[in-house]
């Protein structure tokens, strides 16, 4: 008895400490996912709930949707190797030369994905601003002689990409 006892304790100990995050995960995640899925099928203006699938049908429709999902296709085209190979690569040299500049070259790595979300908008585009820029010269060879020129539909996936990457 006194073996068995033993080995429970430990298991209520880990329970207990995974308690609070499941029932957070519960309160927080996956009930207000399951009932956003819920509400997604019903039509509040017919007034009625059940299985519609009228809403997707709109979404599927709307002139806007797949022009949406190609920009999202192509920020994680762009983002996701770039950040596997870039990431590799930053670690491997890092590992490799080992000492007082690898220090710094890691603070160096580590500032931008310190920086929160909206000061690394805000410093993004000032950095690709070809009046402001310190990269204005760069910028101006690219053709980019406004921030109208930076900031087209066609440039955004890989401006995102690239912010992405620095903040990751």
């Amino acid at each position: 008895a006194r073996g068995t006892r033993a080995r429970v304790r430990p298991n209520l100990t880990a329970y207990g400490f995974c308690a609070p995050y499941v029932v957070l995960l519960l309160a927080f995640g996956i009930l207000p996912a399951a009932y956003a899925v819920y509400e997604s099928f019903t039509d509040l203006r017919e007034g009625r709930r059940g299985f519609d699938l009228s809403n997707y049908l709109s979404v599927l429709s709307d002139f806007r949707f797949w022009p949406a999902v190609g920009n999202v296709m192509t920020f994680l085209a762009i983002w996701i190797p770039i950040m596997l190979v870039g990431s590799l690569l930053l670690a491997l040299l890092l590992h490799e030369h080992v000492g007082r500049v690898s220090g710094a070259l890691r603070l160096i790595y580590f500032l931008p994905g310190a920086v929160t979300g909206s000061a690394a908008v805000l410093l993004w585009y000032f950095m690709l601003q070809p009046d402001l820029s310190p990269f204005a010269p760069l910028l101006h060879a690219m053709g980019w002689q406004s921030t109208n020129d930076v900031f087209t539909n066609a440039h955004l996936p890989f401006i995102f990409a690239t912010i992405a990457f620095m903040t990751g």
